[in-house]
C-alpha cells in the first residue's frame, strides 16, 4: 500500500473504513455479543465505571474453546486471538466456559496519551488462566485515531517522511522548557561541512577557526579500524573534499542523514581527530564533553559493530523479546506474513474505527541495552552527553530529548525501565546525594561495555566525570570521589559467575578502584524514593588519605599511573578457599588456634558443611537458624583467580562488608583482591582485632 504525501506507508494489510469492513474482522456472535455494545464503548474510550470510580469498564466476552476454535478458522481476529491461548488446553475441555476480560490499564508515562494499554485477563471456574498487558495501535486516518494515538511500527527509517519527522522533532524540542537551546555554538576544532556551495555532494573537512553554527555529531562502533580516516597524510586531501564512495558506509549514512535535515556540519572522531597524532588524540579527549553536549543533535549507529555497515536499512519485523509468547508465534498468517490482530473499536452507535493488539512485553517494551552500540564504553558519555538523540535502533528509529522519547510516526512506545540505562541516567541531579546515586548507576552500566584499549577506561568516562564533578568534585581519584561518601564507592564488587571481570595486562589504576577490573562490577546504591541518608549504613572503618598520580596533569579526569589509599580500621587474617555450599563461589575460614594452614581450613570447613546438610535434612526450617551460626564469610574474588587456598588480611568497610587484601610483604602494602559478606555472627570476630592503618594501592 503506498503513503499519502506527507505519511507513511502502514504495516498493517488495509485500511478499515466503513462500516461493513470494520464489521468484517469478527464473527457475527462477537460483533453482536462484545463488540457492538454500550459496555465495550465505554472501555474503548476509557470512561470510569459508574460504581468505581477507580476502576475502567471492563468488556467480557463469555465463550469455550470449542468455538474459537471453529470461528478462527472463519477469520474472526477475536476468536483467533483468544484461540492462541485456548489451543493449548485439552480436547476433552473445549466445553468449559471461559471468560475474557478487557479494560484500559491507564496511562503509561514512558508511552503517548491515549487508550494505547489495555489489562487482558482469560480465565474460567476451573482456575486456569492468562493475564497480560497489552499495547493497540490504529492508522492515522482510522476513525480510532483520535483516541488510539500509537501508530504502527515503522521499518524504512531513511524515507523522505522520516526527514520531515525528523526536523518536526528538532522544532518542536525548541519550545521544550527541560531542553537545552538550539543557538549556535563555537564549531569544535574540525567538523565535515555535509554540502560546500563551492562543490555541492561532496563534504569536506573543515577547519572552523572560530566559526559559529549548528552541527550534529555521530555515536557509532568502530568495529575493525575505519579505513580513509583522518591521518597527518590526507588532512590536506579531506579539507578539498572527501568522495563518499571511499568512506565506511555508516559515516556515509550519517553525513546523508544530515543533509537531509540541513544540517551544514557535522563531527565524527574517525575524520575530525588525526588518528596518528597522540597530541590531537589528547587535546580533542579533553574537550569530547563539549563536542557532544553542544551538538545540535548526535546521530546514534545502534544495530551494527562494524562501521562499514550502515545504519539506514529497513528494520526486519521481528518481536522485541528474546522468548516472544504466543500473540507473536501464532498469529495467523496469510501465507505471505504475519496478520495483525485487528478489532473493531467502538466510538459511537454505528461509529467505529480499528486498533491492533500486540503484547507489551513482546512487541512494544524496548530494552535498548540489546543494542549493539550499547555494548560499547564510549558510547555512555557519548549519549549521555547529547542534549538530543536520533536513535537509530534495531527496531525503528527514535528521538530522545529531555522531553521524552518518541518512535517514528508516533508508534508505540514503551521503555524497559532500571535504573542503569541511558534513558534514565540522562537528566542530571540537583543534589550531591542525587548525582552520587546516578554516578554509581552509570558505572555500573558503564562497567559492563567492552572497550578496545584497556588504557582507555577512564579517558571514555572523562567527560561525564568533568560534568559531575561540579556537584562531587573536585577531589577525583581513578573513578572515586574523594569528597563524597567515599568508603560507599569503595564498597564494589563483582559477580561470582561467568560475567567475572579480568584484569589488564597493564596498570590502569589502583586496586581499590573498580576502573581497576575489566567487566561488570555492582555499586552499593540505594533506592532514593524510599532510603533517606540518616538511614544510610555507617562505615566502621576510616579513610586517612587518598591520592593518585595523573598520567596527565591536564587531563584531571583521564589516566593515572599510581595511587594509593590509607585505611584505618579492625583487620582479620583467614584462608581464602573455595567453597564447598551451594551458590556459593569461595569462602573465609578465619585463622584460630586449630586452623594455621590452607589444608586444615579446607578440612574444617567440609566437615561443618557435611553437619549443616545433615541438620537440614532432619529439620529443613531450621534455615534462618542455621545461617547465623555459619562460622564462615561469604567471599569473591574481584577477577579470575586460581582456587588454591591462600592466606588474605581483611578489613571490615561496613558492619556487613569488607575487603580481601593481599599483602607485599617488602613493601608492607596491601592489594585488594576481592570482598566479603560479613554477618552478624561472624562481627563479634571483628570486635576483638586490633584496628590497625594500612595502606592500599
Amino acid at each position: 500500500m503506498s503513503s499519502s504525501p506527507g505519511h507513511f506507508a502502514p504495516n498493517v494489510p488495509a485500511l478499515y473504513s466503513s462500516l461493513h469492513q470494520v464489521k468484517s474482522l469478527v464473527c457475527d456472535r462477537c460483533w453482536n455479543q462484545v463488540f457492538n455494545t454500550a459496555n465495550y464503548q465505554r472501555m474503548c474510550l476509557a470512561e470510569r465505571d459508574t460504581n468505581n470510580s477507580n476502576q475502567h469498564y471492563t468488556s467480557t466476552t463469555k465463550t469455550t474453546a470449542g468455538y474459537v476454535q471453529g470461528s478462527s478458522k472463519n477469520g474472526c481476529s477475536w476468536c483467533a486471538f483468544l484461540w492462541t491461548f485456548l489451543s493449548r488446553i485439552d480436547e476433552s475441555q473445549h466445553d468449559i466456559v471461559y471468560n475474557a476480560r478487557l479494560s484500559y490499564s491507564g496511562p503509561d508515562p514512558t508511552a503517548h496519551n491515549g487508550t494505547n494499554k489495555f489489562y487482558f485477563t482469560l480465565d474460567s471456574n476451573l482456575g486456569r488462566g492468562w493475564s497480560l498487558l497489552l499495547s493497540a495501535y490504529t492508522l492515522r486516518h482510522d476513525k480510532a485515531a483520535r483516541y488510539v494515538t500509537a501508530r504502527p511500527l515503522q521499518r524504512n527509517v531513511s524515507s523522505p517522511e522520516a526527514s520531515k519527522q525528523i526536523t518536526s522533532w528538532i522544532q518542536d524540542c525548541g519550545h521544550h522548557e527541560s531542553c537545552l537551546s538550539q543557538a549556535h555554538v563555537e564549531l569544535p576544532k574540525r567538523v565535515i561541512q555535509v554540502n560546500p556551495k563551492e562543490n555541492q555532494g561532496q563534504p569536506r573537512l573543515m577547519f572552523s577557526n572560530g566559526l559559529k553554527g549548528k552541527y550534529a555529531a555521530l555515536s557509532y562502533s568502530w568495529g575493525a579500524v575505519p579505513s580513509r580516516f583522518l591521518t597527518t597524510a590526507n588532512i590536506e586531501e579531506y579539507t578539498r573534499g572527501i568522495d563518499m564512495e571511499k568512506i565506511p558506509l555508516t559515516i556515509r549514512d550519517a553525513i546523508l542523514v544530515a543533509e537531509s535535515i540541513s544540517i551544514d556540519y557535522i563531527w565524527i572522531d574517525a575524520l575530525c581527530i588525526v588518528q596518528d597524532s597522540q597530541e590531537d588524540k589528547v587535546s580533542q579527549l579533553a574537550k569530547m564533553e563539549s563536542i557532544y553536549r553542544n551538538s545540535l543533535v548526535t546521530i546514534v549507529a545502534a544495530i551494527f559493530k562494524d562501521v562499514n555497515n550502515g545504519f539506514l536499512q529497513d528494520r526486519v519485523d521481528k518481536p522485541l523479546s528474546d522468548k516472544p509468547c504466543g500473540i507473536w508465534t501464532d498469529r495467523r498468517s496469510d501465507g505471505l506474513q504475519k496478520l495483525p490482530w485487528t478489532i473493531p473499536f467502538r466510538i459511537d452507535d454505528g461509529v467505529f474505527g480499528t486498533m491492533t493488539l500486540e503484547c507489551t512485553d513482546c512487541e512494544t517494551t524496548y530494552d535498548e541495552s540489546k543494542e549493539v552500540v550499547n555494548k560499547r564504553a564510549w558510547t555512555v558519555q557519548e549519549q549521555l552527553m547529547a542534549p538530543r538523540l536520533l536513535f537509530y535502533g534495531s527496531h525503528t528509529l527514535q528521538w530522545r530529548c529531555r522531553a521524552g522519547t518518541r518512535n517514528l510516526d508516533n508508534a508505540a512506545h514503551v521503555e524497559k525501565y532500571t535504573q542503569s540505562t541511558v534513558t534514565a541516567l540522562s537528566h542530571q541531579r540537583k543534589t550531591q546525594r542525587e548525582s552520587l546515586l546516578r554516578w554509581l548507576h552509570i558505572v555500573e552500566m558503564y562497567s559492563s561495555r567492552e572497550i578496545s584499549l584497556p588504557s582507555d577506561k577512564l579517558p571514555a568516562l572523562a567527560g561525564i566525570a568533568k560534568e559531575v564533578s561540579i556537584l562531587l568534585g573536585p577531589s577525583y581519584y581513578a573513578g572515586i570521589w574523594g569528597d563524597n561518601n567515599l568508603v560507599r564507592q569503595l564498597s564494589w564488587y563483582t559477580y561470582a559467575n561467568e560475567s567475572r571481570p579480568t584484569a589488564p595486562k597493564d596498570y590502569r589504576a589502583p586496586t581499590w578502584s573498580w576502573a581497576s577490573v575489566q567487566g561488570p562490577v555492582v555499586m552499593r546504591t540505594w533506592d532514593e524514593d524510599f532510603d533517606k541518608e540518616e538511614d544510610d549504613p555507617k562505615p566502621v572503618c576510616e579513610v586517612l588519605r587518598i591520592a593518585t598520580t595523573l598520567k596527565n596533569s591536564t587531563l584531571p579526569f583521564g589516566e593515572v599511573n599510581s595511587g594509593h589509599l590509607i585505611l584505618r580500621g579492625k583487620i582479620r587474617q583467614g584462608w581464602l578457599i573455595e567453597s564447598k555450599e551451594e551458590d556459593e563461589d569461595h569462602t573465609i575460614v578465619w585463622c584460630s588456634e586449630n586452623i594455621s594452614s590452607g589444608a586444615a581450613a579446607e578440612a574444617d570447613h567440609i566437615e561443618w558443611v557435611k553437619r549443616d546438610e545433615q541438620a537440614e535434612m532432619e529439620d529443613p526450617e531450621s534455615f534462618q537458624e542455621r545461617i547465623q551460626q555459619n562460622p564462615w564469610a561469604r567471599a569473591r574474588y574481584d577477577t579470575m583467580r586460581t582456587s588454591s587456598p591462600i592466606l588474605v588480611t581483611c578489613v571490615l568497610l561496613y558492619e556487613d562488608f569488607g575487603l580481601i587484601l593481599s599483602m607485599n610483604n617488602q613493601e608492607r602494602t596491601y592489594q585488594r583482591i576481592g570482598s566479603f559478606d560479613n554477618t552478624l555472627t561472624q562481627m563479634s570476630g571483628f570486635e576483638y582485632s586490633l584496628t590497625e592503618e594500612i595502606t592500599i594501592i
